[in-house]
Formats: C-alpha cells, structure tokens, sequence
C-alpha cells in the first residue's frame, strides 16, 4: 500500500509544483506568501498520507483531515459530508469554525430548488465539480444562517466533490475574507480532494480483504465440522447421539457462537428443544414454537422454516425481531445472526437444527450451502439408522449399503487430505468398485457451453469399452438419448433396472450384455464453475440399485464435487500464504530480500559454507550522507536514491551472490565467488562504484559514496553472530575514519579480538 501512496505523493508533489509555476513571475510582495501557502499544503498532503497508512475509521479520517487543514492555516473552517443514495440531504460529518450549539441548524440540502440550499454546494454535487462561493454570503437567503457564518467571520468558501462507494462526499473549506479562495488555491485544494476519494477506497479494500480472510478461515473451521460430522454418520448413531455430537461439533470445530436441536411433536406441532450446547441461560422457555400459523409462535423464522421445510437465514437477528420478551432476551446475549436447518424423516418434517453466530452477516453464501447439506446429512443419519434398527432390508441388502457407506467413509476421509481433483476421481471410482457387488464405476466432466461428456476416471474392467463411448447433452442426438445423458439435463439421478429390457438407448444394451452389467444408475452433480459431472455406477445385478443406494451414491456424488471445489479453494489459500510470505521477505521501497529474509539466507549459507569448507564474505554497506539528502531533498529524493543504489548495486554483482536492504540506508552483501582476497577487493570496488553513480532527480543531480565494512567467514569468525558484529564494526572504522571506502575486519595490521569490538 505505501507504494501506492508513494506513487500518489511524487504526482501531487509534481501537480504542486505545476500549480507554483503557472505564474512563473511572482511579485515580490506576494512571492513569500505564494511559497509559504504551497509549503502548507504540501505538509498537508504528507500528514493525509500518513494518515492513510494507519487505516482509520472514515469518522476518524473525516475529523483528522478538518484538523490537518486548520492546522496548516488553508481554511478558516472545514466541513465535510456526505450526501447518501436517494437522499437530497447532506449528512455532515464534520463542521469546525461555527459554535457547536448551533450546528444542527445546517440541515442543507442539494436540491437546487430547496429553500434549504446553499447553492454552490449543491452545484458542487449534482455536476461533481469544484464549486466556489467567493462571496456566497451575498446569495444566501436563509437569514439564521447568514446571521451565524456572519458572526463566525466565514465569508468565501470552496466545495469539493468527491467518490463514496455509496453516495457523494463533499469538502467544503470556509475563508475569512471575501475573495479567499483564489485560483491557485483553489487548484491546490481540488488536487488534494483526490486523496479523500483514495483513502476511503484503500480503506474497503483493507475492509474486503479481512472479511474474505474471514470467510474462508469460517469455511475451512465448518468443514471441518462437516467433516467430523459425516465421520459419525458413518458409524450409524442412534439420533440422541447425532444430535448431542451435531450440537457440539458445530460449536467447537465450527466455531459458531451456539447450537440447538429441536424435534417436532406430530400430534401438536410444539418444537421440543432437547440439544444445545453455549446456549443463554433460560433460552428454551422463551423460545416457543409451533407449526401452526394461526398462533402467534406460528409466525415465527423457525416455524416458517419447518412449514417449508427449507432452509431458513436471518444475518441481523435481533433487527429483525419485534419487540418482546423474546428481543429483550436476545440483546442481553451475543447473537446476532440465525440459521434454522430444517430436517425429515420418512418424508415428514422431523425437527430442525439453529445455528447462530456472534456478529451481523456471519453466514455467508457457502456457509449456508454447508449448512443445507448438514440438514440432508441428518435426515440421511436418520433414515440410515432407523433401516438399520428395524431391518428392513434383507442381509444382502445391509451388507451392500455397509460397504458403501465404509466406501463414503473412506472418500471421506481422502476429502480431509483435500486430494488433486485427477486423483479424487480415480480414487472415488476404486472405492465404489471395491466395496463389492458394484463392478464398474465412471466418473465425467463437461464444461459450460460444451455438447459432449469428457470421462475423467473409471474403475472395473468395463473401462476399456466406455472411454469411447460419447454422451450427448443435446436430446435429439443418439448420444444424447441414454440415461447418463438424461442425468446431466435434469439433475436428477437416473436408474436403469434391466438393461434388457430397456427401448432405445442406442448401443447400450448389447454393449452392457457382453460386459456382463445388466443395471447402471448414474447420478449427477454441478460445480460453481458451472461445469456438470455425473457419477456413473453398474452392477451385474438387475434391479440393484435401491432408495437407500441411490441416496448413499448421491451424498458420494455430492461429496466429489465438495471435493473438487474444495482442491479449487485450497489452491487460492494457498497461493495467498505464498503472497504473504513473499510480502514479508520483501523490502517494499526497493523490491529487494529485506532483514528477516537476509538473516534467513544468511544462516542457511553459512550452514552449506561450513559443510563445504568454503568460504563467504558479508560486505554491510552504509550510504555516506544519505540523512542529509533526505532531510534536505525530502523523502521522494530519498526514497529515489535508494532505489537507483539498489538497482546499481544488483547490476555489480554476480548471480550467486545475494544483495538485500537491511534498513534504512543499508544494504547486506554476500559474496562467495571469489578465489581470493584479490577477487574480492575487486567487487568491493565494484560496489563503491554503483553507489557512486549520478543519480537525477528532478532537476537535480545526486552522487552519493559508500561505507563498506567486511567480514570473511570462516577467517574472521565461526558463527552468524559474530560475522555481522564484526562487519559492523568494520563499517564503524570506516565511518570514523572520514567513510567513503571499505575495511575488512582483520585491518591491516591484523585480527580483530572481540576484546577490540567491544573496547576499540
């Protein structure tokens, strides 16, 4: 970001200077004041730039900003508002020069018309143009506010528009004479206005990148919990079980601020709370609900929710409510946002899950997606344990479901290692095989806008007669009249019972006799790419594939596609830690290893040097004369100085050798090509030489000279530590003895002891 600011500091410094030199023949008389009024101002962009970097609230900057122009004596009073959408009404949020008790009566509006407007301000606004009031007093007609700008000694003012992501802000700087804002003034000020529109920008873009950080730090905590959660239904729970582990799970892995489960009375329709955990104290005998809408506990989200039977989401749950014992209760707590999950059983609304988070907008778009598919999660644990419990399906039956569940367990736990999609696929497919009675699965993609299915992986010895075998979306294309295909236009699983005696379907009755499948069911899933899939299973069994398989090899179908979209949101996690480190190993200003990285580097190269027997040379080198540079020239000078010596510096040296700026004005060499000590003087001249080239800034011209202290390890020292000390101290001498050179640490007349480090 401070690059950025950067940027935009030397462009207005150079539109400043511009703005100075349009009338290049001052009087006398009005040169100094000219020089002063564009030194004010430039102190005011530096301080609005410094102020940037902190990231304050736009309340804050609004006040900050009011502060700095008084303070640099541009104004005699600023204010600044903002006018919001669909709104004629500017909403001030700062108003200096004019006693406090009589602020509110400066209700302005940007209607033209109104008899409420001031007209240069609402020009200002509706043309999102400068607008100047140098003598506006003259055209108000609203007397209590003549009266109060008159007393306040305000007679000429500016009004500056500027971007809002919602709205239109206006800056408007009052002076005390009649005639205040002359043109160059003016300039200077519309050219300021630029950096309010920055720094509100720069300001939501901060805002947008921690609450996507956020988000997907809340995702990645929630699919966790998914994931633990499916590992339990996998061991078939009784539902009492489900929902206590349910319950605590979301809280302690999900991080949600509470949980709790209900389940509803058939006969009356009252929910009755039986699960929570971090729940408020006395919650359940407030909370009543009922699926009548006729009563009052009828009208309710919950109820709602379960009356529909879907999902149910409030992101600002105690706005939401009406007044009562219920809203009372809720503003005592922490919770702030609700989801109600709504789920079956026998194809009956059964209960519901609430999930409520601790601030405004908790719940995101994937995180309701997660939800829902937690709600099918326990209806599926549900419906799973209640066949198991009354056996409903012969052995033959059980044993197939077991193995396929054990196959979504295990595709599962591959889900949690976030596997490559290639080795997802081919892996899903190898589990369904190997869970027996199933002996062939396939697996396809296609992509948006594209008419035929590409097949991705397989598993069974049938491979070898599919992977050519073309499935069509378009209806009236013989590709496109087989169940897969039919599976992929509607979205909806499609079960073929016997093969033998199914019309149609082109060549794949014959085909599916002589590879001994006699059933198929193929089920399909969508990515939020838009790219479709299907998840295509045989067996050699007529009749196979039964309710409960088909839901078991829709939740895996599910699961895959969770599985390709979670590899795809792991990849830009973790393109963003390697951002990040990249970030914090890097000097911003001049884009070379910065202290930490050099330290880093430098610990692993000794390491290598020592197992090598080799050697290597740190060269610290410290600009002659920068401060004064910097101080004289400002900081643009400076920082423009240690960009070009970084540059020159890289351009010196050999490819193996490793240049970083340390802080400051130092710089940190490491040298280990070189034969000997004559080598190495060489590219010390070298050094001293980039250092020393003509650097233009401006109009001016800048050489600068260097002190270099060195240290060879392993001749001078034998650890990290004394390396540096020892070119640190080296680098002293140099300084001391008038600097522009360089001096190795042993001297000329021998060693350094530490004894002469620490007592030179």
């Amino acid at each position: 970001m401070s690059g950025n600011i950067a940027g935009k500091s030397n462009l207005l410094l150079t539109l400043l200077k511009r703005v100075h030199l349009d009338n290049p023949s001052p009087t006398p008389s009005d040169a100094p004041d000219r020089l002063s009024l564009f030194q004010r101002f430039t102190n005011a962009f530096f301080e609005t730039d410094r102020l940037i970097m902190q990231f304050p609230s736009p309340q804050t900057f609004f006040e900050k900003i009011g502060q700095i122009m008084m303070e640099a004596d541009l104004a005699h009073a600023v204010w600044i508002g903002v006018v919001h959408p669909e709104s004629e009404w500017i909403d001030w949020k700062v108003m200096t020069g004019i006693p406090e008790h009589q602020k509110s009566v400066f209700r302005i509006s940007v209607d033209p018309e109104s008899t409420e407007s001031i007209l240069f301000l609402s020009e200002a606004v509706r043309t999102h143009k400068m607008a100047i009031g140098n003598n506006f007093l003259s055209a108000l007609t609203q007397p209590q506010w003549h009266r109060i700008l008159s007393e306040s000694g305000l007679q000429s003012s500016i009004a500056v528009p500027f971007r809002l992501k919602k709205g239109v802000g206006i800056f408007a700087l009052f002076g005390n004479r009649v005639g205040f804002f002359e043109t160059e003034l003016a300039s200077l000020i519309e050219k300021f206005s630029a950096n309010l529109t920055f720094a509100l920008e720069n300001r939501e873009r901060e805002e947008d990148r921690r609450k996507k950080d956020e988000r997907v730090s809340r995702l990645q905590r929630f699919t966790r919990s998914f994931a633990e959660i499916n590992e339990l239904l996998m061991k078939r729970p009784d539902p009492d079980q489900l929902f206590d582990a349910v319950s605590r799970i979301i809280v302690d892995s999900g991080q949600a601020r509470t949980s709790v489960i209900g389940l509803v009375d058939p006969q009356s329709g009252w929910v009755q709370w039986g699960w929570s955990t971090n729940s408020p104290k006395g919650w359940e005998k407030l909370l009543r609900v009922n699926l009548n809408p006729v009563l009052p506990e009828g009208q309710t989200m919950t109820a709602k929710a379960l009356r529909n039977g879907k999902i149910a989401l409030e992101n600002d749950y105690l706005n939401s409510l009406p007044e009562g014992d219920w809203k009372s209760f809720i503003k005592t707590t922490d919770i702030r946002a609700v989801t109600v999950v709504p789920f079956f059983f026998q194809q009956e609304i059964h209960g519901l899950l609430g999930v409520a988070g601790d601030r405004i907008g908790f719940f995101d778009q994937e995180l309701i997606d997660l939800l829902d598919k937690l709600g099918k999660n326990i209806t599926f644990g549900l419906e799973n344990h209640a066949q198991e419990a009354n056996q409903k399906k012969d052995a033959e039956k059980i044993r197939s479901l077991q193995r396929l569940t054990k196959a979504l367990a295990d595709t599962n736990r591959m889900l949690i290692e976030i596997p490559p999609p290639q080795k997802l696929l081919e892996t899903a497919c190898q589990i369904v095989v190997e869970a027996g009675e199933t002996s062939a699965a396939w697996i396809g993609l296609i992509d948006p806008g594209e008419e035929f299915l590409e097949w991705k992986a397989a598993s069974g010895s049938s491979w070898q007669f599919f992977k050519d075998v073309r499935i069509s979306l378009d209806k009236e294309s013989p590709d496109g009249q087989v169940p897969t295909a039919e599976a992929l236009r509607t979205g909806l699983p499609q079960i073929v019972e016997d093969y033998s005696e199914t019309p149609g379907s082109h060549i794949w009755p014959d085909a599916m006799q002589k590879i001994g499948l006699k059933s198929l069911c193929a089920i399909p899933f969508n990515l939020h790419t838009g790219q479709k899939g299907v998840l295509v299973v045989g067996a050699e069994k007529t009749s196979f594939f039964d309710d409960s398989l088909v839901d078991l090899l829709s939740q895996l179908a599910s699961n895959i596609a969770f599985g390709l979209e979670n590899w795809e949101r792991e990849q830009i996690r973790k393109m963003r830690e390697t951002e990040i480190r990249n970030l914090s190993l890097t000097d911003e200003l001049t884009g070379l290893p910065n202290r930490r990285h050099f330290h880093e580097y430098l610990k692993d190269v000794l390491d290598h040097v020592q197992d090598s027997r080799g050697k290597i040379a740190l060269a610290i080198i410290d600009l002659d004369g920068f401060k004064t540079i910097n101080d004289s020239m400002g900081h643009p000078a400076g920082d423009k100085v240690l960009t070009r010596v970084g540059q020159n510096l890289q351009r010196s040296l050999s490819e193996k050798a490793f240049l970083s700026r340390i802080g400051g004005d130092e710089f940190a060499v490491l040298i280990s090509d070189f034969e000997n000590r004559n080598r190495l003087v060489s590219q010390l001249h070298k050094l001293s030489f980039a250092c020393a080239q003509e650097i233009l800034f401006e109009d001016f011209s800048i050489r600068i000279s260097a002190s270099i202290g060195v240290s060879v390890f392993p001749d001078d020292t034998g650890n990290m530590e004394q390396m540096l000390r020892l070119a640190d101290f080296a680098l002293y001498r140099v300084k001391a003895e008038g600097k522009s050179g360089w001096l190795f640490a042993d001297g000329e007349t021998g060693k350094l002891s530490l004894n002469d480090m620490v007592n030179p």
